[in-house]
């Protein structure tokens, strides 16, 4: 059903599992039945005529904490239907989640995460960077490559002219080899460890973590807005 309207937004009530969420008023308004995207696909599925590719296998049951790499490399981490406000799906990205956990606060619409080493699936907050905006983030590539041509000019990066392609030298890559041996491996904690490193103890615990952090925040802005009113 329709429970409150705010011009084109509409606040539906999935008839099915009683979800809320704030839709375009003007895509449900005639429909008799209002369900979620969860419950639809639900219901897609059982009454589908042909017949699914994985039928008769056994799925691996969704819990929370279990991640994959998306096709554009970021590490997403499942942490529950219907956990965020905007979407249906409770998919997250992990390094988002993470330096969010850190900083104490949920991160603004405007600002962006910067991968030191430009791995993306290398999640340790040491590697998270928060940038107020999308024009400092470009700055930080900027930098970078600036960087990077001053260690071609002093030979330690190089180029090669038959597979056009730059390579660090030899020599360079031995000697950072070996310095990293000499500093070991410390242990990881459960902040700095990937969802992948994490039993499924401790990825729950991390997800509760971060859910009452939303809460709170949620609480917050909720209180503000009664001091206003």
């Amino acid at each position: 059903m329709i429970k409150e309207r705010k011009g084109d937004k509409a606040l539906r009530v999935c008839d099915k599992c009683g979800h809320e969420q704030w839709v375009n008023y003007w895509n449900i308004y005639r429909k008799d039945i209002h369900i979620c995207r969860y419950c639809s696909s639900s219901s897609t599925a059982k009454t589908r005529k042909n017949t699914p590719w994985n039928k008769g296998k056994k799925q691996a049951p969704r819990d929370v904490g279990n991640s994959y790499i998306n096709s554009n490399g970021y590490v997403e981490v499942w942490i529950g239907k219907h956990t965020k406000e905007d979407r249906a799906g409770g998919y997250y990205r992990e390094h988002k989640l993470k330096k969010e956990l850190e900083i104490g606060r949920l991160l603004e619409d405007y600002e962006m995460i910067h991968h030191v080493d430009g791995d993306k699936t290398n999640n340790r907050t040491d590697n998270l960077v928060v940038c107020s905006s999308h024009h400092n983030h470009r700055k930080l590539h900027g930098q970078l490559e600036r960087v990077a041509m001053e260690l071609v000019r002093n030979g330690l990066i190089r180029f090669n002219h038959i597979d056009n392609k730059y390579f660090v030298d030899p020599d360079m890559g031995d000697h950072i080899s070996k310095a990293l041996e000499l500093l070991g491996n410390p242990e990881k904690d459960n902040q700095q460890r990937s969802f992948s490193e994490m039993t499924p103890e401790e990825r729950s615990t991390t997800i509760q973590k971060w859910s009452t952090l939303k809460r709170v925040e949620a609480g917050a802005v909720s209180s503000a807005n009664d001091l206003t009113e």
